[in-house]
């Protein structure tokens, strides 16, 4: 499975990224901001995408809109969307959006 990881801490992308690897995977892109991930897709067309909800943190677009929109982009690309905390309706837009994770 080809799978790309978006998450604001390198330290935890790379952990992430090691995980996968041992299991098979193929990690094929990283990515610490949002435009890196929306690149990193386009570019790789991964099988899944692991990305935290809020990447990273100090941009202002992060959140579940963005996911949505990335989810809208590419339907066939599975998200497994990570999260410290969601607020409520933050889960109704990923949900409405048909990202799963």
């Amino acid at each position: 499975m080809r799978v790309v990881i978006g998450d604001g801490a390198a330290l935890f992308r790379e952990g992430v990224a090691a995980l996968l690897a041992q299991h098979g995977h193929d990690v094929v892109g990283r990515a610490g901001t949002v435009d890196e991930l929306s690149r990193e897709i386009a570019q790789h067309r991964p099988d899944l995408v692991v990305v935290d909800v809020h990447l990273p943190p100090a941009d202002p677009r992060a959140g579940a809109p963005v996911l949505a929109e990335l989810r809208s982009r590419h339907p066939d690309t599975a998200l497994l969307v990570l999260s410290g905390g969601l607020a409520v309706e933050e889960a109704r837009t990923l949900v409405s959006a048909g990202v799963a994770g």
